[in-house]
């Protein structure tokens, strides 16, 4: 009726087919009963043994399920590298990197994710042997698995995951960021370029070309 309480099987059948049969059905504990013995200490320790376990397990539990619930309502993705493999990530680096979870999960993030051209900077960033501030921010391409490339800034930090260092990670997309800048500095150099041309050229024509050059350069074909 309770199968999430831990329950203690306390029996007089005391052979290992029954104390099999009783671990393998879940049970916490196993007393085998002796008329001949006071077994009540035993009992009550094995009682409070068995409350206190559930209730560490409960709690970690809780701080598990809320640990999850912060991660997958992060806007950005977070993974946990141990050993150069991925040991725990959230549902955004899935829809960041266009991969699915099994395809994630426990992978060698660097190969699979980072530009070839970025690679050795991230190894030595993500390494748990490497010293960094806690705010140090980094700057990283990812491929997605179209072959898209994505502009992202990341953090990591060294943490201990089931009792062994890793790196958690934090990766943020600035791929439109990056895009806006790029359009803002395209609009400042140009208007730099008519400016100058307005003031230098001495006919119609040379204006037209000053403009036309910078344009030009930046791949439109005119």
């Amino acid at each position: 009726e309770h199968p999430h309480l831990p329950f203690i099987l306390v029996t007089a059948a005391g052979s290992e087919d029954v104390a099999s049969r009783a671990i393998n059905a879940g049970t916490t504990d196993y007393l085998v009963k002796d008329p001949s013995l006071n077994q009540a200490p035993l009992l009550a320790n094995r009682i409070d043994a068995a409350v206190t376990e559930f209730r560490l397990r409960r709690a970690v539990e809780e701080s598990e399920e809320r640990y999850r619930t912060i991660t997958e309502q992060s806007h950005e993705a977070i993974l946990i590298v141990q050993n150069e493999r991925v040991a725990f990530h959230n549902r955004r680096l899935e829809t960041l990197t266009g991969r699915s979870a099994a395809d994630l999960q426990d992978c060698d993030p660097v190969a699979a994710l980072v530009h070839p051209d970025d690679r050795e900077d991230v190894r030595r960033a993500v390494g748990t042997d490497h010293e960094r501030s806690a705010d140090a921010l980094y700057e990283v391409r990812l491929v997605t698995a179209d072959g898209a490339v994505r502009h992202c800034e990341y953090t990591s930090n060294t943490v201990t995951y089931r009792e062994e260092p890793a790196a958690l990670v934090s990766i943020r997309d600035v791929t439109d960021r990056r895009r806006r800048e790029r359009e803002l500095q395209w609009e400042r150099d140009l208007n730099r370029t008519v400016q100058r041309a307005l003031v230098e050229a001495r006919t119609r024509a040379d204006l037209e070309r000053a403009v036309t050059e910078q344009l030009t350069d930046y791949g439109y074909a005119l």
